[in-house]
């Protein structure tokens, strides 16, 4: 039930602290109320993401020099945290690794839906905004404008006989075009 819990939440694509509080409470459940943590060793230092005991959070001064049991959590082949659980006595790998597994995935869901947002909102070739990203911002945008020193501008962009560029010299000219407009506007 619960591996079933966490895999759901990640479906609905759920916030990631979200999935690790649940990996932790599962964790700590299946090994009789024992604490358990989400590590994130993906950065520089190693930080709890999740930490759940018992009753609730369990409490945690941010080392990891009190853990009984830690399984690795693997996102794309690479080292980026893990499972820590405390206790008097080892616990069972086996179910850890599996709330390890459901981990990865989370970071691996996450991590995917922050790409194809950023895909959506900018230009592969130029790494312009794309229209999508303006239309999506106009409001928050004024409102920022409307502080004093913060002037907003639209900018859109049609290059005159562009479509000859790309019919006469290739698309990989039109391309290059493309880059050289972009890059003159982003020093401008």
């Amino acid at each position: 039930e619960g591996l079933r819990r966490i895999a759901t939440a990640i479906a609905r694509e759920e916030p990631e602290d979200a999935v690790f509080r649940l990996v932790a409470e599962e964790a700590g459940a299946t090994l009789a109320g024992r604490a358990a943590r989400v590590l994130d060793g993906s950065g520089v230092d190693v930080r709890a993401v999740a930490v759940a005991g018992r009753d609730g959070p369990a409490p945690h001064d941010g080392r990891d020099d009190q853990a009984e049991a830690r399984v690795p959590v693997n996102v794309a082949g690479r080292p980026w945290g893990a499972l820590a659980v405390d206790g008097p006595t080892s616990p069972e790998p086996r179910p850890l690794a599996h709330l390890a597994e459901l981990v990865a995935l989370a970071v691996t869901s996450a991590d995917a839906r922050r790409r194809l947002a950023a895909t959506a909102l900018t230009d592969p070739l130029t790494g312009l905004a794309k229209r999508r990203a303006f239309d999506a911002r106009p409001a928050g945008e004024r409102a920022r404008a409307r502080r004093p020193g913060d002037p907003l501008s639209r900018v859109m962009l049609d290059i005159a006989e562009f479509k000859w560029v790309n019919d006469t010299h290739c698309r990989l000219v039109g391309d290059a075009v493309l880059r050289e407009v972009a890059t003159a506007l982003g020093e401008t």
